[in-house]
């Protein structure tokens, strides 16, 4: 329930500044980033229909039971990636009024931080490993059950490096996150297919 009512209250407040940002002073400048109106309400409408997802699963009758083994996991991802989209919105709203930032920056931050949320949350999606609908199904569960924990540790260190590689002179930020993006990606497929070969 907290998670849903931080949900709520980002969404509110992402609504709000860009309430603000309309009744203020200030004002987009459209030949450089755009229509004003697709700029400010784009990223606020963009949290609704994320959310919405969210919403549609714990009603749909069907997936019941997945969304209640899975309920505070699935919570915790969307609940990260609002955080990530409105922090991305009031960066956005903050640059197109004409003031000094540099919006690239705001990548590695957020990969770094999605990353980081998405391996912390994994290790709540463990199968059940004793199935009797399906002679596989052990077998694959037991094998998803041994990578996870063990996959989520590479995402963990690639995004604290990401997000540390702000701290970097601007012209090398760009691409040490785009080498430390890939090498994480290569350690994830690295440490699955070891720990699946010996499942």
């Amino acid at each position: 329930m907290m998670k849903k009512s931080l949900i709520t209250l980002l969404i509110l407040v992402a609504f709000g500044a860009s309430i603000f940002f309309l009744g203020s002073d200030m004002e987009v400048v459209e030949e450089k980033y755009g229509k004003e109106e697709v700029i400010v309400w784009v990223l606020p409408l963009t949290l609704i229909l994320l959310n919405s997802n969210l919403l549609l699963i714990s009603r749909q009758k069907a997936l019941q039971n997945y969304y209640t083994r899975y309920k505070n996991g699935l919570e915790s991802i969307f609940l990260s990636f609002t955080f990530m989209f409105f922090l991305f919105h009031i960066a956005l709203l903050y640059t197109v009024s004409g003031n000094s930032f540099n919006l690239l920056m705001m990548v590695p931050l957020i990969v770094g931080f999605s990353l980081i949320a998405t391996a912390n949350t994994l290790p709540r999606f463990k199968l059940p490993e004793q199935s009797s609908h399906h002679v596989k199904g052990p077998s694959m569960n037991h094998a998803w059950n041994k990578i996870i924990r063990p996959a989520s540790y590479p995402m963990v260190i690639g995004g604290l490096l990401m997000v540390a590689s702000i701290l970097l002179p601007e012209a090398m930020t760009l691409p040490a996150f785009f080498i430390l993006l890939s090498l994480t990606l290569i350690s994830i497929l690295f440490v699955s297919y070891k720990n699946l070969q010996s499942a």
